[in-house]
């Protein structure tokens, strides 16, 4: 794999290197748009881990909320998919260009030096891949498509145009809040996390809240509870959610004091503005198995 150079040599070679030697102006034509992101990058496909958990976990781990380098490597992903999802989905901009962007200390040399780093591992890990352009000069960086399906990168709502009603690709978008806030470089791997799969849930559509059982949480997502819990925390300290318990009787509604349910709320300033893509219907808000069972082993105790 090649060697990420930090475009000192590159710096008049075209438009494209010349803009990204100085500080990066990502909110360009892209401004407001966010990064569109496959769900298919944060859920897990039967036993297998997700994308996301994958890229979290270091060599020799499979599941975990993941530190420094896996909360980068995320974080890098991320960043590349909302400046590159504007074909041709490639660039040539140096190590520097992302560290300022990521907002890195010392972006011109420890932080160019973890992004040079981390680049090489996640094309290893096969969410990019990179051409040599000749000596000196920084290779190619392409966007292979997030899911790791083997492809290079396609706009996930051209490709719900292409599969059809018979499709499946879905998508949600992480905001410019998410680079504009500092949320980039404040969350930890798990609060990163935690931070994908709300917006996910809730990040656009009507309704700005979610909740998450465990059970759902360990079946869909593949990750551990204290992930879950630390990264909900984390959003929470730091003004991204709300939470409240909110009580449900069984049939659903509210008033009756039957279940006790935490629920989270993005907080509006944190949510993807003018997001169009219709929500999935959703089941009946129902009391999951697990919450019927400790409902009944606490009144048992009380009769």
């Amino acid at each position: 794999m090649p060697e990420y150079t930090t475009g000192s040599k590159v710096r008049n070679e075209n438009s494209e290197s010349s803009r990204a030697s100085g500080a990066p102006q990502p909110f360009g034509h892209r401004k407001g748009a966010g990064a569109p992101v496959r769900r298919a990058f944060i859920e897990r496909t039967d036993d297998s881990p997700s994308p996301l958990s994958l890229l979290l976990s270091g060599a020799n781990a499979s599941r975990g909320g993941g530190g420094r380098g896996g909360r980068l490597r995320v974080a890098l992903v991320i960043t590349l998919i909302w400046q590159l999802a504007k074909s041709p989905h490639t660039t040539i901009r140096p190590a520097r260009y992302w560290a300022v962007l990521l907002k890195l200390e010392d972006p011109d040399r420890a932080g160019s030096r973890a992004i040079r780093s981390t680049l090489l591992e996640i094309e290893r890990r096969g969410f990019i891949r990179t051409e040599e352009r000749g000596p000196g000069k920084v290779p190619e960086i392409i966007l292979r498509d997030e899911s790791l399906r083997g492809v290079d990168y396609k706009l996930p709502y051209l490709q719900a145009i292409e599969e059809g009603a018979a499709g499946s690709t879905s998508y949600f978008r992480v905001p410019e809040t998410f680079w504009s806030s500092g949320l980039c470089t404040d969350l930890s791997g798990a609060g990163l996390a935690m931070y994908l799969i709300a917006m996910s849930r809730a990040g656009w559509g009507n309704d700005p809240s979610f909740w998450l059982s465990p059970t759902l949480f360990r079946k869909e997502y593949g990750l551990g509870e204290s992930t879950r819990k630390k990264g909900l925390k984390e959003l929470v300290d730091r003004g991204v959610l709300t939470h409240e318990l909110r009580s449900i009787d069984r049939n659903g509604e509210s008033g009756h004091r039957r279940f006790v349910r935490s629920v989270y709320t993005i907080v509006s300033d944190y949510r993807a503005a003018g997001a169009t893509e219709p929500l999935p219907p959703s089941p009946k808000e129902q009391p999951t198995l697990e919450e019927l069972l400790t409902f009944f082993h606490a009144h048992s105790k009380e009769s």
